[in-house]
């Protein structure tokens, strides 16, 4: 990804969008080291030989850019020296504006119940650098600023790279990948999925379909949380590397192919379900905890199987869909909406 952003331009500094006089930096200091400091939390580089030699490597690095499962997503943004020294601006500059203050207290609200029960975002740092995080990305893109979701991907991100990696992917997901019109007011991006997701139950799913719709379980019901979040709702954060390499390869296709996977696999006991308030009990999960991420993967395991979030990522990029009809579909959606 290419920000085309120099130490001397601000995103926010279009006139149209924020005044010139509402943008106050800090004149005549040096760029301040980031405090607190952040490093990747997850566990993946304690898991074989290869992931501890690793660990081993990036020690003697004055800061890791990431564990070795987000080697491709650091491929993905190749930062620069322009663009660390713009996120350390980002971070020192103050903004005046209604919509500025705005984002600033519903990301202040978002993350003060974003993973509770993570100690490094309850008892450590963590939520200090997500929050800080999220005011440079609001800052950074004032025409969007801040909506719930963002908050969940960018921990996701956190938990498995360093903060400014964390930041430039964040940026890039939302530029490049389509999740602008996700967070647009009147979310026309899920409008758009859940169009996708019918066509998706109906075709593959029919029965599943019919039995959702019988109990009035809409679309927009499991894509509100699934698709807003690019699943970091329901899969664990050291879990979360998984999904982002693919998505970042094959984008909303496999999406849809996880979207598919895991519908499939709770088929049975929600068409078991005689009551919309049972189905969602299974399909909703409005607590982001190691209990009910454990609970939600052990749902979905077949007979005999040990399942695990990689195991399922897997599974579902190996399925096969009409992935022509699905970019068909995305691709036309706002021209005949």
């Amino acid at each position: 990804m290419k920000c085309g952003h120099s130490t001397e331009m601000l995103a926010f500094s279009k006139d149209e969008t924020i005044p010139e006089e509402q943008i106050i930096l800090n004149p005549g200091e040096s760029l301040k080291p980031l405090e607190p400091a952040h490093s990747p939390q997850c566990n993946c580089n304690n898991k074989n030989i290869l992931r501890r030699t690793y660990r081993l490597f990036l020690k003697r690095k004055e800061q890791p850019q990431g564990c070795i499962n987000s080697i491709k997503l650091s491929e993905k943004v190749k930062i620069t020296d322009a663009e660390i020294s713009y996120y350390y601006i980002l971070n020192q500059t103050k903004i005046d504006c209604q919509g500025y203050n705005d984002a600033s207290c519903q990301i202040t609200l978002d993350v003060e119940r974003t993973y509770n029960d993570i100690p490094y975002f309850s008892q450590g740092n963590g939520k200090i650098i997500l929050k800080r995080m999220l005011l440079a990305y609001a800052k950074y893109n004032p025409n969007l600023g801040y909506v719930q979701g963002m908050n969940l991907i960018a921990a996701a991100l956190l938990w498995h790279t360093s903060e400014i990696h964390a930041f430039w992917l964040l940026v890039s997901l939302i530029n490049d990948f389509d999740l602008t019109a996700l967070f647009l007011p009147g979310f026309p991006g899920l409008e758009k999925h859940c169009h996708v997701a019918d066509f998706m139950l109906i075709e593959y799913l029919p029965a599943l379909y019919e039995h959702l719709s019988r109990h009035g379980i809409m679309t927009q019901m499991i894509m509100i949380e699934w698709c807003l979040t690019l699943f970091t709702s329901v899969i664990p954060l050291d879990d979360t590397i998984w999904f982002f390499n693919k998505f970042i390869k094959h984008r909303w296709v496999f999406f849809y192919k996880v979207f598919l996977e895991v519908l499939e696999r709770l088929e049975e006991k929600i068409i078991r379900c005689n009551s919309a308030a049972a189905i969602l009990k299974i399909i909703q999960k409005r607590r982001n905890t190691r209990q009910i991420w454990d609970e939600f993967l052990s749902e979905m395991e077949k007979p005999r199987e040990k399942l695990t979030w990689e195991k399922l990522i897997k599974h579902a990029k190996e399925k096969t869909i009409n992935e022509v009809c699905i970019k068909y579909l995305l691709g036309q959606f706002y021209n005949i909406s």
